[in-house]
């Protein structure tokens, strides 16, 4: 235990004197998830606790950038340390138009996936990529490739990796976006009865128009968009086909100063995402309709209230959600 400490002592002077443009960040989130759900599409259940991330890093020459902290979310309920924190230890090298990244970095600042592909409730509880990202950016265009180990092989553990790419195009107010994902999950090492190896893989693509620069100001969202969701899913034991699943995917958000809306509309195939939302997975037919508040919406502190309603093939499911996000950084 000395010897842990005396290497973080001496890691953390090293730094310090390594650059004079030493910085340090701390985010603190407040998670309240309330699942009313009566069908079988998902499971009901109420997932509430606090979530903090602490890093601290410098640079050389302004485009190399080293960061290290510590990002761990308690469960209310569970005991302390149930849950096992998840380090951030990650090199960014940034210019103009490219970045790169490679080690454990916060999952937010790299691809935003859709509730179809990669859950909220995962996210609770995997809130960093372990991998590679690669991000090249110039104008009104944004490409982005990632990797993520999600788990390494063992006795126990199956191994897991994901990887996607993602474009977005916005010439003046339309919006083109595309996204391919794909997620290995392999046998663990021991290679239980039945176990096989599993292949997923879809893509997320949708034209739209952002109407915020037409309207006043008090508009803080105002946009459509519309497309196709594609997924495809091997078991390698059972069947050397991949199934497909093919939907049609829309979404619509208006918000008005404080308070807004925000509809999705999934019709098609029921899909096969490793990771993802339930209601994708098991209904053809599935609409998520969410009214919010931004309760505080200032620099540092945000509010968000959300009260969604699920419709999945003809049933009705109720969710309650409140986030608070605390945000303080040296510079």
């Amino acid at each position: 235990m000395k010897l842990k400490l005396s290497i973080v002592f001496i890691f953390s002077i090293a730094l310090s004197g390594w650059s004079q443009d030493l910085d340090y960040q701390l985010e603190f989130n407040g998670i309240a998830d309330n699942r009313e759900y009566f069908s079988e599409f998902n499971t009901p259940q109420s997932i509430l606790g606090s979530r903090v991330a602490f890093d601290f890093g410098s640079s050389i020459e302004k485009n190399h950038q080293f960061r290290i902290g510590i990002d761990y979310f308690y469960e209310f309920g569970s005991e302390f340390l149930e849950l096992k924190p998840d380090p951030i230890l990650y090199y960014q090298y940034q210019n103009n138009n490219w970045k790169f990244a490679i080690g454990a970095m916060p999952q937010k600042n790299t691809i935003q996936f859709s509730q179809a592909i990669i859950a909220d409730d995962f996210l609770y509880y995997n809130n960093t990529v372990d991998g590679l990202l690669l991000s090249y950016q110039k104008s009104n265009f944004t490409a982005n490739l990632l990797t993520d180990w999600v788990s390494r092989q063992d006795s126990t553990r199956r191994e897991q990796f994901l990887a996607a790419v993602a474009i977005d195009y916005h010439p003046s107010n339309f919006m083109i976006d595309g996204l391919f994902y794909m997620f290995h999950n392999a046998h663990t090492l021991s290679r239980l009865p039945n176990e096989h190896i599993e292949d997923y893989a879809g893509g997320q693509f949708t034209l739209g128009y952002n109407f915020e620069s037409i309207l006043n100001e008090n508009f803080k969202a105002a946009s459509i968009k519309t497309g196709i969701l594609n997924s495809f899913y091997r078991n390698r034991g059972e069947n050397k086909e991949f199934a497909v699943a093919n939907s049609w995917y829309s979404e619509i958000e208006f918000a008005y100063k404080i308070v807004g809306i925000k509809s999705t509309l999934n019709i098609g195939g029921e899909h096969h995402f490793m990771l993802g939302d339930s209601f994708y997975q098991l209904s053809d037919w599935y609409s998520r309709n969410d009214l919010y508040l931004n309760i505080f919406n200032i620099k540092q502190v945000k509010g968000k209230f959300i009260y969604s309603f699920h419709f999945a093939n003809g049933d009705l499911d109720q969710q309650q959600q409140f986030f608070l996000t605390y945000n303080f950084k040296s510079k």
